[in-house]
């Protein structure tokens, strides 16, 4: 059984162990003076119900439905006569931009399935035709799926429905007439509307670039087509790597351009062409002659404003499809930002659909402020302000939303680096560091005082001061009675650079005159039973999260018992004036905050189970992925969700 153990257990600890990291550090309690059972105070009326924005940027990756919406990664792109954009999206779906009025626009589910599509068109029936794998799709407008052609077995055969072959096919377009062209490896390929599969002479010769010749026989470069498009004189428009745009004729005839796009082409009414290659968008006129419309191939990032001072994508990453209408404005899917942008014809960008993630350690006010994904251990001191550790920073965020940074000694006098822990503020305490198995209390003007540890006892010795030892304290918290609660963790590798096997915490209080004791411990195993995130009460009972479905409450008089809940993973936690518990997993699915009621049922506060994505508003809106959760002496919950402080009022 032993064995077993071990052979089922690794996979389980590799998951916790990243839970650890993100959820089993400290704080998350609320302050006040209330006692257990009484009212909660009524919450400020200045206060705005929903979810707000407290401090920091919103923005980044998701699949959440609504105004300007979520992407995970967009990058398939087409447009019907309505204006409305259909986007292959990362999360296995194709998302709807609709536009609304006054300019904006909204996001929404068109279909899902089991993989997004990598190149989408629209047929003259209003059905999708799209690239999954390499099978040639139609989704029809109910979000029906049918495969026209080809299987997941890859090839180069020619045939009808399932019997033919595709290798990689990256783009299509469709014609006037239906005929639907996909650009194959080296081939452009021709799909009728029964699934019936040709090779396109034409195009496909078009793709050879000749560089000589040998013996009387040509010699040169077969490009690979990168994208498809039609211009109003039905020639086919053909991107292709490294080289510029080429067209075919409804006569089969090649005729070159002046244009480069790396990785998307687009056509307009008037006969421009667009390409976007190394992160900037380029237009051609009619008359051949080629500008830059915006962006820079020399800068990345998601800038709006006018076209020379926008950018797109990232340092590694240009990917991106564009479509245009009729009234010449551009839409380009901005992969690596997660967004879809417009380019106006005078070449002003501004972004429709979608939040570019704005991260940053940076101190401000409000929206000024900065906040990277790692933010943990949110905790409310009790007073009127958010603590919040970041890249081994304590970050101090007040009710009006001012975010500044403590400046604290990395090193104990000693030389030893000092991780910080800010659960250590709940119910007025104290910033807790440690470093070398030392636990110290810290001011936020950085003075240090030891409380308990050493740095040669051993581990989980109970003891006063010095004579008491710590393993490794992964998380911190503070009751109302002035006693400190350490989650002591241990992690058995059977080699050092293993991934643990088999884990052990501990929960140890440590009184105001450094008195160290150990309140709760179960034996060694996957992870199951451990506590993973403490919290305390005003009374002095200490909660703590296990994976399962339990939370585990040491009563101020030190007897444990087991709280029952709906949920079974080891996630946040955070207790209020009246000792009600709420819940939120640790930066998973789904994102959501949750009261744990009297016979441990969740009842949902914030969020959606079946999506992410940061939408401000009404509740329960939605919420994105969650790493920390507190509440203040008002009832107010506050949450860490794409990378800003969060505020949600019931």
């Amino acid at each position: 059984m032993k064995n077993a153990l071990f052979l089922h257990a690794r996979p389980r600890v590799a998951i916790l162990i990243t839970m650890l990291v993100l959820a089993a550090c400290g704080g998350g309690g609320g302050g006040g003076g209330q006692q257990a059972g009484t009212p909660l105070p009524p919450v400020a009326t200045t206060l705005p119900k929903g979810i707000t924005v407290l401090a920091g940027a919103i923005g980044g990756s998701g699949d959440a439905d609504g105004p300007v919406g979520r992407f995970q990664d967009p990058l398939a792109l087409t447009l019907d006569r309505a204006g409305v954009l259909y986007v292959g999206d990362f999360g296995a779906s194709v998302r709807m931009v609709t536009p609304g009025t006054g300019g904006t626009m909204t996001v929404g589910t068109r279909w899902r399935g089991q993989e997004a599509p990598r190149a989408l068109a629209l047929d003259g029936a209003g059905n999708l035709v799209g690239i999954i794998g390499n099978r040639i799709v139609r989704i029809a407008p109910d979000g029906s799926l049918a495969t026209l052609a080809g299987a997941d077995e890859d090839g180069t055969v020619d045939g009808t429905g399932a019997q033919a072959r595709f290798t990689n096919p990256r783009a299509l377009a469709i014609d006037s007439a239906g005929l639907i062209y996909v650009a194959d490896l080296t081939l452009i390929r021709t799909v009728t509307a029964a699934g019936e599969v040709h090779i396109h002479r034409a195009a496909s010769a078009a793709l050879f670039d000749k560089t000589g010749e040998y013996q009387g026989m040509p010699i040169g470069l077969s490009r690979n087509p990168t994208g498809l498009a039609f211009d109003n004189a039905g020639n086919l428009v053909i991107a292709v790597s490294d080289a510029p745009i080429r067209k075919v004729t409804p006569a089969g005839a090649r005729v070159d351009t002046t244009l480069t796009a790396g990785t998307a082409v687009a056509a307009d009414r008037n006969g421009n062409l667009y390409g976007f290659h190394e992160c900037a968008l380029y237009k051609a006129d009619a008359a051949g002659k080629v500008s830059v419309l915006a962006g820079a191939a020399a800068r990345r990032g998601s800038v709006d404003g006018p076209g020379s001072a926008a950018s797109f994508g990232e340092t590694y990453q240009c990917d991106a499809q564009i479509a245009v209408n009729d009234g010449g404005d551009v839409f380009v899917t901005d992969s690596a930002n997660m967004t879809v942008r417009k380019v106006a014809p005078d070449g002003a960008v501004s972004t429709v659909a979608g939040r570019a993630p704005q991260r940053g350690q940076v101190d401000g006010t409000g929206t000024a402020a900065r906040f990277n994904d790692g933010a943990v251990d949110l905790t409310f001191d009790g007073k009127d302000s958010l603590y919040v550790v970041q890249e081994g920073k304590v970050r101090k965020i007040t009710r009006a939303g001012v975010a500044t940074t403590l400046n604290l000694p990395e090193r104990d006098a000693a030389g030893n680096p000092v991780a910080y822990f800010a659960g250590g503020m709940a119910h007025q305490g104290s910033i807790v560091g440690v470093a070398n198995h030392v636990v110290y209390l810290v001011d936020e003007n950085g003075t240090m005082r030891a409380l308990a540890g050493s740095p040669t006892v051993p581990r989980w010795t109970d003891g006063t001061g010095a004579q008491a030892g710590f393993e490794q304290v992964c998380g911190v918290t503070h009751d109302g009675t002035g006693n400190y609660y350490l989650l002591d963790c241990y992690a058995h590798r059977a080699a050092p650079e293993a991934i643990p096997d088999l884990l052990e915490n501990h929960i140890r209080k440590v009184t105001p005159a450094g008195v160290v004791t150990t309140v709760y411990a179960v034996p060694q195993d996957d992870g199951t039973r451990q506590p993973w995130r403490v919290v305390a009460d005003r009374q002095g009972n200490v909660y703590a999260t296990t994976n399962n479905s339990a939370v585990v409450k040491v009563a101020a008089d030190g007897s444990p018992s087991t709280i029952p809940v709906s949920g079974k993973y080891a996630g946040l936690l955070a207790v209020d004036a009246a000792g009600n518990l709420y819940q939120a997993p640790g930066y998973t699915r789904p994102a959501i905050v949750e009261k744990i009621l009297a016979g441990g049922q969740a009842q949902l506060i914030a969020g959606r189970r079946d999506q992410v994505g940061l939408m401000t508003g009404d509740l329960p809106g939605t919420l994105n992925l969650i790493n920390g959760l507190a509440l203040d002496d008002q009832g107010a919950i506050y949450v860490m969700s794409e990378n800003a402080v969060v505020r949600i009022v019931q």
